[in-house]
């Protein structure tokens, strides 16, 4: 996931969703903010949680702060059409930082809720992606990576190894 201020967490629903079902914590860390193997713990309930299995998109409000956690700028809707092509993802994966970059060319709309976008980009995943934040050439968060459900049109996409997000603008 992704800290958008010391407040919020953004991330994928499917990450988090054993942990709220079954009132587990989540265990935060920080490469920036913590010591090595030292986690912050964050119980979940319905109070600080939103989550929409549609976009698999979750948000987390902190009871506190996250150390000192700047703010992100978010572009409520991604146009990559008008503007930018290029987007960045950053990951921490097996313990590392890993930078993504690709672009962004391909734009669905759910058929059941045309307000929910998903894009393809050309960026290769891997394992540990989801939830990750994704950023355009402006640094501007602009989306999650987020898995695909199974009964989506776009789901073979994924056979290709591309990466598919979804707009953080989008409702919860």
């Amino acid at each position: 996931g992704i800290l958008t201020d010391p407040y919020t967490l953004y991330t994928a629903n499917h990450v988090i969703e054993a942990s709220v079902a079954h009132g587990a914590p989540l265990y935060l860390q920080s490469q920036t903010y913590l010591a090595p193997g030292e986690s912050v713990r964050v119980y979940l309930h319905a109070g600080n949680v939103r989550r929409n299995k549609d976009t698999d998109l979750a948000r987390i409000s902190l009871d506190r702060p996250f150390f000192r956690a700047g703010r992100i700028g978010i572009d409520p809707k991604y146009d990559f059409k008008n503007g930018d092509q290029n987007v960045y993802a950053v990951c921490y994966r097996n313990r590392e930082v890993v930078t993504l970059r690709g672009h962004a060319g391909f734009v669905f709309h759910d058929p059941q809720n045309p307000t929910i976008s998903f894009y393809i980009t050309d960026m290769q995943g891997g394992p540990g992606n989801s939830g990750c934040g994704v950023f355009n050439a402006r640094h501007d968060l602009v989306g999650l990576i987020m898995a695909v459900p199974k009964d989506k049109p776009y789901r073979t996409n994924l056979d290709t190894g591309s990466i598919i997000f979804t707009d953080i603008g989008n409702p919860l």
